[in-house]
C-alpha cells in the first residue's frame, strides 16, 4: 500500500510527503493530485492533515449543540479532567475555526455536514474513522494530527514542564529531541533518517514542521509500510498503539455520544 501524507492549505501552497519526497502543490495541483490517487491502480492511504469528519450525524445536522463547532476529541484534549489538555504549542482548534475545512470539502467532499451533501459512495476517497475499521481496496483516507500525535508519543519523557513550541527558529531543540524520542519509541532508529527540515526541494524552502508528516505517514502506514517488515517490529507497534496514551479512546465514550458532557 502508497501511503501519502497531506498538509492542505487553503490559501498557500499545499505540503505533500510521498515518502522520500517532498511537493508544493497549489489548489488546483492538488486537486489533479488527489484526483490521480483516486484513480491509481494501487492501494492508497491518504493521510489528511485537517478535519475530516463533522457533525454526529450529517442527516441531523445541527441536533446536536456542538454539531457545527467542535468535535468530541476536540473536546477531550481541551478538558482538564480528561487529563489530555494539550499545553500551548499543540493546537486543538475545534473544526469549525480551521480554515482547512474549506479546502477539504472542494477536494475531498468531506467533513460532511448536511443532509444534502454527497452520499460516502459517490466520493473520492474512503474515509476511514474507526480504529476497528480495516482499509479497502479502494483508495482510503484517514484524519491526521501530527502535533497532536508528537505530542501523545513524547508527553511521559518529556515530562509536565517541557515546552512544545516546536515551530519555527526557536523550536529546533524541542523538534531534534521529540524527532530522537519517535525513533526510539517506534524502533525505527535504522530505517528513518533525520528529515531535512532545513532544506530546499525544487527551488522552494520546506517549512520545519513537515517533519512531523515523516513519521505521521510511518505510524499510520507501520503496517504496510517497507521499513516494518520484522515480526518484532510489527509487535513493538502494536504495544505502542495501546499503550497509556491512547487510554484516550475509552475516556471519549460519554463525550461522542449527544447529549453528553
Amino acid at each position: 500500500m502508497r501511503v501519502i501524507a497531506i498538509d492542505p492549505a487553503p490559501g498557500k501552497e499545499s505540503t505533500v510527503f510521498e515518502g522520500t519526497e517532498y511537493l508544493q502543490l497549489s489548489a488546483q495541483e492538488l486537486r489533479e493530485y488527489v484526483d490521480q490517487l483516486a484513480d491509481a491502480k494501487e492501494s492508497v492511504l491518504v493521510c489528511w492533515d485537517a478535519p475530516l469528519t463533522g457533525p454526529f450525524d450529517p442527516a441531523s445536522a445541527g441536533s446536536y449543540r456542538f454539531d457545527f463547532t467542535k468535535r468530541p476529541i476536540e473536546r477531550f484534549f481541551s478538558l482538564n479532567e480528561t487529563g489530555f489538555k494539550t499545553p500551548k504549542g499543540i493546537s486543538v482548534l475545534g473544526y469549525g475555526a480551521c480554515p482547512h475545512w474549506t479546502i477539504s470539502r472542494a477536494l475531498l467532499g468531506l467533513p460532511r455536514v448536511g443532509p444534502y451533501d454527497e452520499p460516502e459512495k459517490k466520493l473520492p476517497l474512503k474515509l476511514v474513522a474507526d480504529s476497528g475499521e480495516k482499509l479497502h481496496s479502494r483508495k482510503s483516507i484517514v484524519e491526521i494530527h501530527p502535533g497532536l500525535a508528537a505530542w501523545l508519543w513524547c508527553r511521559n519523557k518529556r515530562g509536565d514542564d517541557a515546552n512544545w513550541e516546536y515551530k519555527g527558529n526557536k523550536g529546533r531543540e524541542i523538534r531534534d529531541e521529540m524527532w530522537e524520542i519517535v525513533l526510539e519509541r517506534s524502533g525505527f532508529e535504522d530505517d528513518l533518517r533525520q528529515p531535512k527540515t532545513d532544506a530546499t526541494e525544487n527551488g522552494r524552502r520546506i517549512r520545519r514542521s513537515h517533519w512531523l508528516h515523516s513519521w505521521q505517514v510511518l505510524y499510520t502506514g507501520w503496517e504496510d509500510s517497507a521499513a516494518a517488515q520484522s515480526d518484532s517490529r510489527r509487535a513493538r507497534a502494536r504495544r505502542l498503539s495501546s499503550t497509556e496514551d491512547f487510554r484516550a479512546r475509552g475516556c471519549l465514550d460519554s463525550l461522542e455520544r449527544p447529549g453528553g458532557s
